[in-house]
């Protein structure tokens, strides 16, 4: 099943905000091999603190508005 999935190419766009120190998601695990035009943004922000960081917040609005 996750071959399958991982053989079909997202066909939106795809930002990601990633945390080095999230402390749950170890940070290796936060790329996806398999679909290389995701783009990735780095915060330094807390696994919990993700939904409440002004910083991330921002960042998420930023990818939503981009044209």
């Amino acid at each position: 099943e996750v071959a399958r999935r991982n053989a079909r190419p997202i066909r939106c766009p795809v930002t990601a905000i990633v945390s080095p120190t999230d402390g749950i998601v170890g940070f290796h695990s936060t790329r996806d091999p398999h679909h290389a035009d995701a783009r990735y943004i780095e915060a330094d922000v807390s696994h919990t603190g993700m939904g409440i960081n002004g910083r991330t917040l921002r960042l998420v609005v930023e990818a939503l508005t981009e044209q």
